[in-house]
């Protein structure tokens, strides 16, 4: 019984190798890495000016965070875009030619957060070009949470941040007068014996109300919860931030009534990280009792 054994050579072992690596990256997963590329290209110099105010504004530190994060929820969607259909759709083109008008024209004027809203803007036309409207259902809250790279507009943020400073500041002087602290309050200064404390714009509150903000909006999605729950998660933002900024300030205030300017500074830095971490133990808690306890996602 004669058999024959054929044995690929080394040639086309490499010619199957190849040809199986041009099939991977063939159809959309092509497109989609060389359109991420030309975005990339496109807004390298706006990311380099969001990374500038990451570094100097620490109302915006989280900024170095919101890329990974997105990713990292991509990730674990993953199992989501098992036997959905890839039906890319025009209106993409449409979203694409926006964000890039949007995008030169916040360059030309130097607006800077208009040009970095035009981010999402952009990854939402690269989605529904490549892939279609159902992977935009699941991709959605990871592209529009890249809004969170960009500053608050400061004529958005200036009457906010004086609406808390002035909250923050009657909640502490009431607290430390109800302990029976000596103190006395003249707009946003809060004088004990001795010395006078002011709650300046950087201790108004409002960086812990940004990145609590950003906390709640990713806490929210986290869990399998209603839309109205989630709303509410993210709106108890704002009431959790300002008490818990009082709190600081009532605390530092009673800090110096006993031991004076050096107690003061000594306590000042570390008591805004305890009040945030407080601030973000109080949303967690609202969470569950509002029934923040399934998380959507299921490990494969």
């Amino acid at each position: 019984m004669n058999s024959t054994t054929e044995i690929a050579s080394p040639g086309a072992a490499s010619e199957l190798r190849s040809n199986t690596s041009r099939i991977a990256i063939d159809g959309p997963l092509r497109d989609c890495i060389l359109l991420g590329i030309a975005l990339v290209v496109l807004y390298m110099h706006t990311i380099v000016d969001a990374a500038k105010i990451w570094l100097v504004d620490d109302r915006y530190t989280h900024g170095f965070l919101i890329v990974p994060i997105c990713a990292g929820l991509i990730w674990m969607m993953r199992d989501e875009f098992r036997d959905q259909p890839i039906k890319g759709s025009k209106i993409g083109i449409l979203f694409l030619s926006v964000a890039v008008a949007i995008h030169t024209v916040a360059r030309f004027f130097t607006v800077r957060y208009i040009d970095i809203w035009s981010i999402p803007l952009a990854v939402c036309g690269v989605i529904f070009l490549v892939f279609g409207k159902n992977y935009w259902r699941i991709l959605a809250f990871p592209v529009v949470f890249l809004v969170a790279l960009g500053p608050v507009p400061h004529f958005i943020l200036e009457p906010i941040t004086k609406w808390v400073q002035s909250l923050s500041t009657t909640g502490a002087y009431h607290i430390a007068s109800a302990l029976g602290f000596a103190v006395i309050r003249d707009g946003n200064l809060i004088q004990v014996p001795g010395m006078t404390l002011e709650v300046a714009d950087a201790c108004s509150g409002v960086r812990k109300l940004i990145a609590l903000m950003t906390f709640s909006c990713l806490y929210a999605f986290m869990y399998r919860v209603p839309l109205w729950i989630r709303c509410v998660v993210v709106l108890a933002t704002l009431p959790i931030s300002i008490i818990a900024n009082a709190l600081r300030i009532a605390a530092l205030t009673m800090i110096s009534s006993y031991g004076g300017m050096q107690a003061f500074h000594s306590a000042h830095t570390i008591s805004d990280y305890i009040a945030l971490m407080f601030a973000m133990w109080v949303l967690v808690t609202v969470g569950g009792y509002l029934g923040c306890r399934n998380l959507r996602f299921q490990s494969s």
